[in-house]
C-alpha cells in the first residue's frame, strides 16, 4: 500500500480515503484487502511526506473472554509498524522515541517495527486501542505537524475481538498552536461532580456512584436520540436509508432534509 501511495503522490495525486478488510474461511485462512481512493491534488502542493502506521493489539486468551470476562488481559505479540513515504527519517526517529518512552516500546531487528505492551482488553467488547490511537494521533498532529488522512480498524479472531488500527498521516508543515486545557485531568476529583444532574438513561451503578468512568451497555431509544442530536448539531448532517427524511430545530429555525435520490 505504501508503494502504491508513493506512486500516486509522485504523479501529483492525493490520497483521500483508505479502508481495509479481512475475510476468508478456515480452509484458506485470512485474506487481507486494502482499498485506496486518490484524487488530483488541485492545490498544486508539492510531494508531501506521509507516514503510515499500524497499531496491532496482539493476541489474547480466548478462554478468559468467556469464562472470566471480568479479567483484564494484556495482549501478547503486540506491535507498532511504520511505513514512511518520502523524506521522513527524522520523523521516524521521533516517533520511535515516543513509542519507547510512552508506550512501553522496544526496538526490534526490523528498523520500522517496535514491540509494545499497552494494549489491553476485557470481555469481547472493551479494549483501549482507540485510546492509544488518539494518543499517537495527538503526538503526530501537535508535535510533528502532520494531519491524519485516514484511520481504519480491522478485526480478527473468531468473534472479532482482536483489532489492528491502520493510520495514515500527511505532513502539513507548520505546527498548530496547541490549546491549553482549563482543567488538568490528574487533579480532578469525583467531588467536582457534586450537584451535576446525570441523564435519565444513565443506569450503570458503577458510573452513577462514580467508581467507574466507563462501562459498556446497550443504548435505549432515548440515548440513541440524544446521540443523534449531538451528531446532527456537531457534524455535517448525513441522511441514511433508515432516516431518509427528517425535521429538526436549532433555536427558532426549523430544518427539513430529504434524500437527494
Amino acid at each position: 500500500s505504501g508503494e502504491v501511495i508513493e506512486f500516486f503522490l509522485s504523479l501529483g495525486w492525493r490520497m483521500d480515503a483508505c479502508s481495509a478488510s479481512v475475510s476468508g474461511t478456515p480452509a484458506v485462512g485470512e485474506i487481507h484487502e486494502q482499498y485506496l481512493m486518490f484524487t488530483p491534488n488541485g492545490d498544486g502542493a508539492s510531494f508531501q511526506p506521509h507516514l503510515l502506521m499500524e497499531l496491532y493489539m496482539g493476541v489474547s486468551d480466548e478462554e478468559l473472554f468467556y469464562r472470566h470476562p471480568e479479567i483484564t488481559q494484556l495482549h501478547a505479540n503486540q506491535f507498532i509498524r511504520l511505513c514512511p513515504i518520502g523524506t521522513c527519517d527524522e520523523i521516524v526517529g521521533k516517533v520511535k522515541k515516543f513509542v519507547v518512552d510512552h508506550l512501553g516500546g522496544a526496538l526490534t531487528d526490523d528498523p520500522l517495527k517496535l514491540t509494545c505492551d499497552v494494549f489491553m482488553s476485557r470481555r469481547g467488547t472493551d479494549n483501549n486501542l482507540a485510546q492509544w490511537s488518539m494518543r499517537v494521533t495527538d503526538f503526530m498532529l501537535d508535535r510533528l505537524g502532520f494531519s491524519i488522512a485516514a484511520s481504519d480498524v480491522k478485526t480478527f479472531g473468531p468473534s472479532g475481538q482482536l483489532r489492528s488500527n491502520h493510520l495514515a498521516f500527511r505532513y502539513e508543515g507548520e505546527l498548530p498552536e496547541v490549546p491549553l486545557a482549563t482543567k488538568q485531568p490528574h487533579t480532578m476529583s469525583s467531588l467536582n461532580l457534586d450537584g451535576l444532574v446525570f441523564p435519565r438513561y444513565w443506569r450503570i451503578p458503577e458510573v452513577l456512584n462514580r467508581t467507574s468512568v466507563q462501562e459498556t451497555t446497550v443504548c435505549n431509544t432515548e440515548e440513541v436520540a440524544a446521540l443523534q442530536a449531538v451528531l446532527d448539531t456537531t457534524f455535517h448532517r448525513v441522511l441514511t436509508r433508515d432516516r431518509n427524511f427528517s425535521v429538526f430545530q436549532v433555536g427558532d429555525t426549523v430544518y427539513q432534509h430529504g434524500m437527494p435520490y
